[in-house]
């Protein structure tokens, strides 16, 4: 028998323990409830700790300053083409002026300056610039700009042709690069130094001896005859004509030699004045004198009569003292397509014909006097140059 069975047990009615089901589950409840709340706690903090976050983010995208919006600067592009005379484009601190059959085309922005030529020449004065590049691109070949006065022609296939006559270029071509210094010419050939105009040597023809037959001394009419001295026609050049032999016993006559005409109207030509002269005697004094004229003469536009006065003197210079006469043409070249309506203009086309006409009475040369005459029709210099014009 078990101790249960000895102990009586009171029967509990419904209300009780109703009663007792009640004061369990609110036991229960309380020993639950605070780990619940710490969980709420905690996820509220969480909570709260994400949202200051996310509206401190917020606030600083907000208020944060806006990165610059880089615009890329749009390229000028422009094309040159001179079909039957010569064009001169002014870019502020470059000069280019182009010859006839000349197209290129220009791409511009404030760093970088890009000629594309397709054929022609293009002479080019360029101020230098640290913060800019200025390029010329002619077929496979890239010519860069060191601050220069140059000029570039290209035949349009493969042939280009550098010229310097002040400063400094790079010349790129095949992966090679090449600087190029003032007084240099380089083209696709080779680098060669700007070889000076001499004087050319004219060929005199010998003068054509006359050869007379045996006179023929057989009696016509009891009378000596003999046949006529063949005429001899003296060459323009030649400084003396062998006299013909005597005839029959007749005295001999000796014509005055005649004098050369190429070299009395080459002589003329030297007399006549340089318009404009310096008259700068030393070629150091020249020298000097040339670098402060080419600051003048190249200094940015607008351009003055300053520097087309400049441009002329400088190619007086060069003639005389310096004696460089092929850098005296060019330099009136230059003039001629810089000024062509310049004050010291018929100065210019007479220094031209004095230089061409004093290595050589030639084509060159006449073309020169020509183009003086229709420009200035009348003066000493004018009758000089219709002089050379007729001259055969």
């Amino acid at each position: 028998m078990s101790l249960r069975d000895h102990i009586p047990v009171e029967q509990l009615d419904d209300e009780r323990l109703t009663n007792i089901e009640r004061k369990l589950v609110v036991h229960v409840s309380d020993m639950a409830a605070p780990p619940a709340r710490a969980s709420r706690r905690l996820l509220a903090f969480a909570g709260v700790a994400f949202a200051v976050g996310a509206a401190a983010g917020i606030g600083w995208k907000l208020h944060a300053p806006a990165a610059p919006v880089v615009t890329p600067e749009v390229a000028q592009t422009f094309a040159i083409e001179a079909k039957g005379e010569r064009q001169s484009v002014e870019l502020g601190d470059a000069t280019i002026a182009s010859a006839p059959e000349t197209r290129v085309a220009v791409s511009r922005t404030s760093h970088e300056t890009i000629i594309t030529m397709t054929r022609g020449t293009l002479d080019l004065s360029i101020t230098h610039r640290a913060d800019r590049r200025f390029v010329i691109r002619a077929g496979d070949t890239e010519i860069e700009d060191v601050g220069t006065v140059f000029s570039v022609s290209f035949d349009g296939a493969s042939h280009v042709g550098v010229r310097v006559t002040e400063g400094e270029v790079a010349v790129t071509r095949q992966r090679k690069r090449e600087q190029i210094t003032a007084g240099h010419e380089w083209s696709s050939d080779g680098l060669v130094a700007i070889a000076e105009v001499k004087p050319a040597v004219v060929a005199v023809a010998a003068a054509p001896v006359a050869v007379t037959p045996a006179p023929d001394v057989s009696l016509r009419e009891h009378v000596a005859m003999a046949p006529p001295a063949p005429a001899v026609h003296a060459h323009p050049h030649a400084a003396h004509v062998a006299d013909a032999p005597p005839v029959l016993g007749e005295p001999v006559a000796h014509a005055p030699v005649p004098a050369d005409p190429y070299v009395d109207l080459q002589q003329a030509i030297r007399k006549q004045p340089i318009e404009l002269d310096p008259h700068i005697d030393g070629k150091t004094d020249a020298s000097a004198q040339i670098a402060v004229l080419k600051k003048q003469a190249y200094a940015p536009p607008p351009l003055g009569p300053e520097a087309s006065h400049a441009l002329y003197t400088i190619a007086v210079l060069l003639h005389r003292p310096l004696g460089q006469d092929a850098e005296a043409l060019h330099t009136l070249d230059m003039y001629r397509r810089r000024f062509s309506g310049g004050l010291e203009k018929s100065a210019a086309l007479w220094l031209r014909v004095r230089i061409l006409c004093g290595h050589a009475i030639d084509d060159e040369c006449r073309k020169a006097a020509y183009t003086y005459q229709h420009e200035v029709p009348s003066g000493p210099a004018a009758d000089l140059a219709i002089r050379i014009t007729n001259a055969q």
